[in-house]
């Protein structure tokens, strides 16, 4: 009985997540008489990006979410990475030898409609995603403590 209990958190779980499970291609597989699997599939490579085995339905969650937390580091870091390249690109047309004051007053009005176009295009869509993301992780527990390794402290 109380396996079937887990079972319906479980589902529960999945159904709170079914945006999450209709956006990416990842499934959970509940066993009958062994583990459960949570993955998401990769179909342009075909491989498993995510395999794991959960028992619980807070387990699920937290790998579901987890996904979700490293598809948004990847986001952030191929946005930071394309700014920084359109800034670099700037670098190419100046002289090294000498100085010339109208080069760096174009380059930072440049960098400046860089940044506002990539602020426009991603401003949505990042706005959005963030304050979902925090709002599903507002109540996480961390045991007490955050993870190990943040530098930040």
């Amino acid at each position: 009985m109380a396996k079937e209990d887990e079972a319906g958190k479980i589902m529960a779980v999945a159904e709170k997540y079914s945006d999450y499970f209709n956006e990416w291609h990842s499934d959970i597989a509940i066993g009958r008489k062994g583990p459960n699997f949570f993955y998401v599939y990769n179909d342009q490579y075909r491989y498993f990006e995510v395999f794991e085995e959960f028992s619980t339905a807070e387990e699920l969650e937290r790998l579901i979410i987890g996904t979700m937390a490293e598809n948004m580091e990847v986001f952030n870091a191929v946005a930071l990475e394309s700014t920084q390249k359109m800034f670099d690109d700037l670098d190419i047309n100046e002289n090294v030898g000498s100085y010339d004051p109208d080069f760096h007053i174009y380059k930072l009005l440049r960098q400046m409609e860089i940044m506002t176009g990539q602020l426009e295009h991603w401003s949505e869509l990042v706005a959005g995603t963030y304050r979902s993301f925090a709002n599903v992780c507002k109540d996480l527990k961390f045991g007490g403590q955050k993870p190990d390794g943040d530098t930040n402290e």
